[in-house]
């Protein structure tokens, strides 16, 4: 494996193109009527319902408050209005909290629901609907609960039993292969296709269960209060629904891949303070694993505190192709980029330089699918920088300065036909 760390200006990113997606979030801070977190066509902080009993829902004290002391009544939360595109993977959080002692017990006092086309109301969705589900079990012992998980047919098992304010983390992953996130807590976990994790705290109660209806996608979410469980008072608070990927505990500015000849090239900036010590890029396989295509040599901080890398796979497939990007720090916790994906034709013409920095005194370069071509090397600002070319049987160019390059940044194109492609070189 060809493989480089550049001490140079790749370019400028404004916008980082690797970071989570946040589909919704909402901490009830501002107060008000419940009203105002309705809507219609909710943004990623608004539901498109919440209801309950008359008076009964309301926002205290920071946090969405039901009183559910009568039997026979309900309640909803929902967002109906789908997440677009649809996420294939998930990482639900909520604070939850009994806020009154309980009198009465009941599993599944409370479920919620993650799937599709559910409806803005106190119903529950079919089976068919839901990606995956979880009730919140009241024990009638103060102000305890649990958690409960719901399988297909019934049944299920219930969690131990926890008091206080709680984050709810419910991770969903629907991606055709195993996913990694970073854990309640800190470090990182695995989930397999079609299942779920979910946490109280930093306690993982339900691990790796199959989810419901696995053909099913995840755009919406309702929590439903149940009509014959009562006596208790509860809050939500802190939503934060996202996708798992996007989860490497860095700045990592840019993650790309560009076709160089037979070979592909992999590129990744870091910018900020930084607690890694090893990077390696991973490519998804067929059968949706992911092997290593190599790793990086020792971070070395540059004085504007960036770091540039390139990884060169030399056996890419034609078609398609996914990378990931593995990240392990100094106390040898791992995690993973999001997916990018870079399309290999073996027939594109390319131009493909041996170095990247290069010497000021040579530039080494092979072309492929170019017959014949010819060679410029100019300034950025179009000057025109004289060389003698010597060529080997195997096609191997090599460019000879007329004087040694000065440190900058060049363009060097080589032209056939119809056919012309640049590259910028860099000198020091």
């Amino acid at each position: 494996m060809k493989l480089l760390v550049c001490f140079a200006l790749l370019g400028l990113f404004a916008h980082p193109i690797y970071a989570q997606t946040t589909l919704f979030q909402q901490n009830f801070d501002a107060g008000g009527p419940v009203s105002q977190y309705i809507s219609s066509i909710p943004g990623a902080d608004k539901f498109n319902g919440i209801n309950g009993p008359s008076g009964a829902v309301s926002i205290v004290n920071g946090a969405l408050q039901f009183d559910r002391l009568v039997d026979g009544t309900t309640g909803h939360f929902s967002h109906t209005t789908d997440f677009s595109p649809a996420p294939t993977s998930l990482y639900c959080q909520m604070d939850f909290e009994v806020v009154s002692a309980t009198t009465t017990a009941g599993n599944s006092a409370l479920l919620f629901y993650v799937g599709n086309a559910f409806s803005n109301g106190v119903g529950n969705p079919s089976n068919s609907e839901i990606y995956a589900r979880f009730g919140i079990n009241f024990t009638g012992n103060g102000y305890e609960f649990s958690v409960r998980s719901i399988p297909n047919g019934g049944g299920g098992s219930n969690s131990g039993v926890f008091t206080g304010r709680q984050t709810l983390t419910f991770v969903l992953n629907n991606t055709s292969y195993t996913v990694t996130y970073l854990q309640p807590g800190g470090g990182t976990k695995t989930l397999p296709n079609d299942t779920y994790d979910l946490w109280v705290g930093s306690s993982r109660v339900f691990t790796e269960l199959p989810v419901l209806t696995p053909s099913q996608s995840m755009t919406d979410f309702k929590l439903r209060i149940d009509d014959d469980v009562y006596a208790a008072v509860f809050q939500f608070d802190n939503f934060l629904i996202r996708d798992i990927n996007g989860a490497l505990p860095l700045d990592l500015n840019r993650f790309a891949g560009s076709v160089n000849g037979p070979h592909i090239d992999l590129t990744w900036q870091t910018t900020g303070s930084l607690n890694a010590y090893q990077f390696a890029v991973e490519r998804r396989t067929q059968t949706g694993e992911f092997t290593e295509v190599g790793q990086s040599m020792p971070v070395t901080m540059m004085a504007n505190g960036q770091r540039f890398y390139t990884l060169t796979d030399e056996q890419p497939t034609p078609g398609l192709n996914y990378y990931r990007l593995r990240q392990t720090d100094q106390n040898g916790v791992t995690a993973w980029s999001k997916l990018i994906q870079v399309r290999y034709d073996p027939d594109q013409p390319a131009l493909i330089l041996f170095e990247n920095p290069v010497s000021p005194n040579r530039i080494t370069l092979r072309t492929h699918a170019l017959e014949a071509p010819t060679y410029l090397l100019t300034t950025l600002a179009g000057q025109l920088i004289p060389f003698q070319t010597s060529e080997t049987p195997d096609g191997q160019v090599t460019l000879l300065p007329q004087h040694p390059l000065s440190s900058g940044v060049y363009l060097l194109t080589a032209t056939a036909g119809s056919i012309r492609l640049t590259r910028r070189v860099l000198v020091h």
